[in-house]
């Protein structure tokens, strides 16, 4: 079992056990699920991708299907990662109901980059805000980069 998948199993007291907090859980445990069935899929999909070239060594042009496959579900990969922490964002804010800073973002990268600036509420854990601040500065604004070359 993933963490999220022990921390569904056990939520409970004294975090809220609201229909919105099983459902952030949900979506969080659901998109890296996908994520993990997509880089399944890409690693068949490797060792397929020197095809690409002996087709353009050996007529001159390739259709590039492989690569084009490789390609789709790096994008997908992507976007099942960010959407994950777009529901991380969601079981905080069913957590932590009555935060309105918390309450009005919208958007995952404003909770990290909150952290990052020292501009969440002290009402939230510190050993919270020091892990979404880490992340910030460590891989989040690199996934956030990517997701939007990729996707844009």
């Amino acid at each position: 079992w993933s963490q999220l998948v022990r921390l569904r199993a056990l939520l409970g007291n004294p975090l809220p056990t609201t229909r919105e907090s099983y459902q952030a859980l949900d979506a969080c445990i659901g998109h890296l699920r996908k994520y993990q069935v997509f880089a399944r899929i890409a690693d068949r999909i490797i060792p397929s991708l020197p095809k690409d070239r002996e087709e353009l060594d050996r007529y001159g042009a390739s259709r590039n299907l492989h690569s084009e496959e490789f390609g789709a579900l790096t994008e997908a990969m992507l976007c099942e990662l960010y959407s994950s922490l777009d529901g991380l964002l969601n079981f905080f804010q069913a957590m932590y109901p009555t935060m309105d800073q918390l309450q009005k973002m919208r958007f995952a990268s404003s909770l990290f980059q909150s952290a990052k600036e020292g501009r969440l509420s002290e009402d939230s854990p510190e050993p919270v805000r020091v892990i979404l601040a880490a992340a910030y500065a460590g891989w989040f604004e690199e996934l956030r980069k990517l997701r939007v070359e990729i996707t844009h």
